[in-house]
């Protein structure tokens, strides 16, 4: 596919550059070097309307980006907004082609001081002959720009998530009741609740320990050092009940397309906060104080974490059963399992005699002894192997520890990182390198034109400081379009990003731009000097 894809290119290459040729005549081709290009816009009013129309097109794009976002249902929207920005980037310099020289003579003083008379005319034909790669060069850099600025985000959150995620040695997570599903789609709840677990009081220390000698595992207290577990209980307070008690919709807090409409259904877990205090100093938290009459909003998960910071901030009254509980104005963000994404989205953290009944799931860390951390993994993959429901079976759907959690995370760190940065750094370097070809290209048919302002008496320094113009204005033009692009486009991006965890956008932001800059102003040097190296010895 990569052979034909360049054999295409080449074909089409060759087939457009022979008919060219074909069509020209042989005066035209002996004094090209010696015209510039006639520009294809001269109705200046035309020119400056089709510019104001690209920039329109542009900013209904971002409009249109920013309310439906990357990953909303219907994908159709993002085709469009994809040729809308690229139909209003291709038309801006199409325009520019024909505005720019126009409004520069307009302005004389600008026009007539130096050498910008001949400096705004060899860009004004650069622009004019090659407005169709300069936009593609855009685009690219716009994409390159993006990845890298997303790549770099999604590595970062994801290795805060690490750092805040192996605080215990391990973590397992048992269900107590599940929905099943009949061959016509009808739920019900199924209860997992066994004998095993009713002999325990849904203590999973207590339950597990009578399972290791079966298991053929070493004692449990030998294995564990120290444990707590989190038993979440089922409440009827959604997301949408926080809308109705202050006016705070999640789908306006949360980017768009990131969250379908039944998300705001979602219940919430309430949680004891004698076990909330249990778990966090397991942890090497500090315990969190929740006093009667108080209820705490609990998330982990950073695209949710605005949202109940909101609310929160509200300090509403929230019904749980026939206990009415006002809201602490903070809330809690940390991750008090072993995990390698945070993804408790919304829980309340309760006096412990506000609630009643049997918990739905809970979560069990562990500190494990030294030495134990291979035995204590079999003996939680055998149990999660034979999950089979049976009495004699603790109910154990999954487990996490924080080897495999910090092996997980550099595999995917180290890939995201490898696509991210090639991705971009190909991208930049193939723009760069383009834009290095033209310009060199350009200074070698011109340098006869050089050579006669300097009989005409124009010192070196004026000469180099107009090629200088010109060189950076080719280079900066794509690259400031690149950049409006990006900006708008990482407001988008940035709450995708949100979904693997919380990052800083603004150092993401800077250590982007501080390697572009790198590569990009590397180039930009290196085709300035060996431009002004065609240059000068001809004009000598």
């Amino acid at each position: 596919m990569t052979v034909a894809t360049f054999a295409d290119i080449f074909a089409v290459s060759m087939f457009w550059n022979s008919a060219h040729l074909a069509k020209s005549k042989l005066i035209d081709l002996l004094a090209g070097s010696r015209k510039n290009d006639k520009p294809r816009l001269r109705n200046l009013p035309l020119s400056f309307a089709l510019f104001i129309v690209s920039l329109c097109i542009i900013g209904y794009s971002y409009s249109m980006l920013l309310r439906t976002g990357l990953l909303g249902d219907d994908m159709s929207n993002l085709l469009i907004e994809t040729v809308l920005v690229s139909a209003g980037t291709v038309l801006l310099f199409f325009s520019l082609s024909g505005f720019l020289l126009k409004a520069a003579q307009m302005a004389k003083p600008l026009y007539l001081r130096g050498l910008n008379m001949f400096f705004l005319r060899q860009l004004a034909s650069r622009i004019n002959s090659t407005f169709v790669s300069m936009s593609v060069i855009a685009m690219t850099l716009f994409l390159a720009l993006t990845s890298v600025c997303g790549g770099i985000g999604i590595v970062d959150a994801m290795q805060k998530n690490v750092e805040n995620g192996i605080r215990c040695d391990a973590s397992f997570t048992s269900y107590y009741a599940l929905n099943a599903y009949d061959e016509n789609g009808n739920a019900s709840t199924q209860s997992l609740v066994n004998g095993l677990v009713e002999e325990s009081n849904f203590d999973a220390a207590v339950g597990l320990s009578k399972l290791t000698e079966q298991y053929g595992a070493p004692s449990w207290d030998s294995m564990v050092e120290n444990s707590a577990q989190i038993n979440f209980y089922p409440s009827d307070v959604s997301f949408d009940t926080l809308h109705d008690l202050t006016g705070l919709n999640l789908l306006d807090s949360v980017g768009a397309g990131l969250i379908t409409p039944d998300t705001t259904q979602q219940k919430a877990s309430l949680i004891k906060v004698s076990d909330f205090n249990a778990a966090r100093e397991l942890c090497g938290l500090e315990p969190v104080t929740v006093n009667d009459g108080e209820c705490l909003l609990w998330s982990d998960f950073a695209t949710s974490q605005p949202y109940l910071e909101s609310v929160a901030a509200k300090q509403p009254t929230i019904a749980i059963g026939n206990t009415r509980l006002k809201a602490q104005r903070g809330i809690a963000t940390d991750t008090i399992e072993c995990t390698s994404a945070g993804t408790r989205a919304f829980q309340i953290v309760v006096p412990d005699d506000t609630v009643t009944g049997e918990p739905a799931m809970a979560v069990f860390d562990a500190k494990i002894s030294d030495g134990m951390q291979e035995p204590f993994a079999d003996f939680c993959q055998a149990l999660s192997d034979r999950n089979d429901m049976q009495e004699s079976i603790w109910p154990m759907f999954m487990y996490q520890t924080a080897e495999n959690v910090q092996a997980e995370s550099h595999n995917m760190t180290a890939l995201v990182s490898y696509l991210a940065m090639y991705i971009g750094f190909i991208l930049v370097v193939a723009c760069a390198a383009i834009l290095a070809i033209q310009q060199l290209s350009d200074a070698n048919d011109n340098a006869r034109r050089y050579e006669l302002l300097a009989k005409l008496g124009a010192p070196q320094r004026m000469i180099s400081g107009a090629l200088f113009k010109q060189v950076l204005v080719c280079f900066a033009f794509p690259l400031v379009v690149a950049l409006a692009h990006t900006i708008c486009a990482m407001q988008t991006v940035k709450g995708i990003v949100l979904v693997f965890g919380n990052f800083n956008l603004s150092t993401t932001a800077l250590s982007t731009a501080a390697i572009f800059l790198a590569v990009y102003g590397a180039y930009f040097l290196v085709t300035y000097f060996s431009a002004r190296a065609i240059v000068m010895p001809k004009r000598s």
